[in-house]
């Protein structure tokens, strides 16, 4: 009856899920934005949330201004400390995503690094955060380039800028010996 085909169709179609989809599905990192790197008062929650929800994948940022002095030293310790730990944590350490972003007031008067000596600071910066938490699963390079968000001009980035940026900061993150993944089309 029509009624029987349709009851058989639903379970071929659970058992085509269960046995093809199934394992794609479970290759996805399941995780949250936890903002740690923006130092607000609520970081001890991240953690304990993290566990509660039985995540295994966090995304977060280290911001460029906060590790490079005026004096163009870079010194990663000096980024959010709960994220440094928690990015060393074996549970979420291969599947964490960091990003890399926003403007740093010595260059570019603190917006999207577009000239070469920003770009130069820029990839010494990624390069800096690849090597003090080789750990991390995923490094994405700027968030939401197009976007007005991390810089002080309220304009937004072009692609052709973003494509600059990748071209010169990918190969640098590759040979820094990080085996963190590269993430870039971080377009709004």
């Amino acid at each position: 009856s029509r009624y029987f085909l349709l009851i058989f169709r639903r379970h071929i179609e659970a058992l085509l899920f269960i046995f093809i989809a199934m394992p794609y599905a479970l290759a996805f990192e399941i995780g949250a934005g936890i903002h740690l790197g923006q130092n607000r008062p609520y970081s001890n929650l991240a953690l304990p949330s993290l566990r509660m929800l039985d995540f295994s994948s966090f995304r977060d940022e280290i911001y460029w201004h906060r590790i490079e002095n005026d004096d163009g030293v870079l010194d990663v310790s000096k980024g959010p400390a709960p994220l440094l730990s928690l990015l060393r944590k074996p549970r979420y350490s291969h599947s964490s995503m960091l990003v890399l972003a926003y403007g740093h007031p010595s260059y570019d008067g603190a917006s999207r690094p577009m000239t070469s000596g920003a770009i130069e600071g820029f990839k010494r910066y990624a390069v800096a955060v690849a090597k003090s938490v080789p750990e991390a699963g995923y490094l994405e390079i700027w968030n939401e380039w197009n976007h007005v968000i991390g810089v002080p001009q309220r304009t937004k980035g072009d692609a052709s800028g973003y494509l600059r940026l990748v071209e010169d900061v990918a190969p640098a993150l590759r040979d820094s010996g990080s085996k963190s993944k590269i993430v870039v089309g971080a377009l709004a």
